[in-house]
């Protein structure tokens, strides 16, 4: 695994595949996102199925819910140096590529991004 050590954001994404996606679409789609590390500033693209575990509660102070099954079911972790490494990765042709590969085999996502100061 290259080095996550300095990173300045991390930016996670939860998705599912379409239910008829094969797995070598799968390996496509996996091999799109890790091509983001020639971008220089990436330090690191990290993902896989998500793993069952705990949930919010239904409501504040219920108890917690246990997934037997995430609502999502792969996660993507990419770890910037800096927020202009994700400026670059946006413009650069692998994102292009990427995005030629993945939208027509993702059902729904959701993204969010952490900066570590």
């Amino acid at each position: 695994m290259p080095s996550i050590s300095g990173a300045k954001i991390i930016h996670c994404t939860l998705y599912n595949l379409k239910p008829d996606v094969t797995e070598e679409q799968k390996k496509a789609y996996f091999a799109a996102c890790k091509a983001f590390e020639q971008v220089p500033g990436v330090l690191a693209v990290e993902q896989g199925p998500t793993v069952p575990g705990a949930g919010p509660p239904a409501h504040p102070g219920g108890p917690l819910l246990v997934r037997e099954k995430p609502p999502y079911q792969y996660i993507r972790l990419i770890y910037y140096a800096d927020a202009q490494a994700r400026a670059r990765l946006l413009v650069h042709p692998v994102h292009d590529r990427f995005q030629e590969v993945t939208q027509p085999l993702t059902l729904n996502r959701t993204s969010c991004a952490l900066e570590i100061e």
